[in-house]
């Protein structure tokens, strides 16, 4: 019963599908955001009046659970950039946030946190791709993105993971990273049971108490061979 993928979130969760406007998820914050479409790049020289778009932007598609990956994502140094870009249906745009990206699960009943899972990235990335996470029980999102959760969230019984770069979320969905695979990788089968009672029963069992595990690290395998990379998403999946 637990979701695997955004499009079948997104209908399981109706009351909030909000979360995949990514728009709206920047507009809770006050980031700086628009539609891409909506930007006059006046001459294209970038210095336009009639805009109030201050450079470099990042641009990327509206809709979460209609997107997959990193495609369609552009740090935009220069108004004159965008055009190859202003066709695409469902773009917007916002200030580009210059730190660090995390991600974190949580674990949810009646809009409250009941457990997280954090994963820090690595330093370096290929693109908008990481090299590593390092997943431990000690990482700990910030204040800030736990306070975003408890206030939009509310009466949400199930499992979100969100990302972020510093304490800004970029993006949020209603399943588990990786489709639960760093769950997995704990190889604590209460955390298991846990996500199972949520998913299935809606509740979550205080009488499991043991939820540690050892901390470990996810890497990725980087490639640019087009006989893999340019597969199709759903082939990929």
């Amino acid at each position: 019963s637990l979701p695997m993928y955004d499009s079948s979130a997104y209908t399981k969760y109706p009351q909030h599908q909000f979360v995949y406007d990514k728009l709206l998820i920047a507009q809770t914050q006050n980031v700086p955001c628009g539609i891409l479409a909506d930007i006059d790049i006046g001459n294209g020289n970038g210095n336009d009046d009639s805009s109030d778009v201050s450079y470099p932007i990042f641009i990327k598609p509206r809709w979460g659970h209609k997107s997959a990956s990193s495609k369609n994502c552009y740090k935009i140094k220069r108004a004159e950039d965008l055009l190859p870009h202003l066709d695409k249906e469902d773009m917007i745009w916002t200030d580009f946030i210059d730190a660090r990206e995390t991600m974190t699960d949580f674990l949810m009943v009646d809009g409250k946190v009941m457990y997280q899972m954090t994963s820090v990235y690595s330093d370096k990335q290929n693109g908008f791709i990481d090299d590593w996470k390092h997943i431990s029980a000690k990482n700990e999102p910030p204040p800030k993105i736990v306070a975003w959760v408890a206030k939009h969230m509310t009466n949400y019984t199930g499992v979100c993971n969100v990302q972020y770069r510093g304490d800004i979320i970029i993006e949020v969905s209603l399943r588990l990273s990786r489709g639960g695979c760093y769950i997995k990788s704990t190889d604590n089968p209460n955390l298991v049971r846990q996500v199972n009672h949520i998913i299935d029963e809606g509740r979550w069992d205080h009488t499991i108490t043991d939820l540690d595990y050892v901390p470990f690290y996810s890497f990725k395998c980087y490639t640019k061979l087009p006989i893999v990379y340019l597969l199709p998403q759903h082939v990929i999946d």
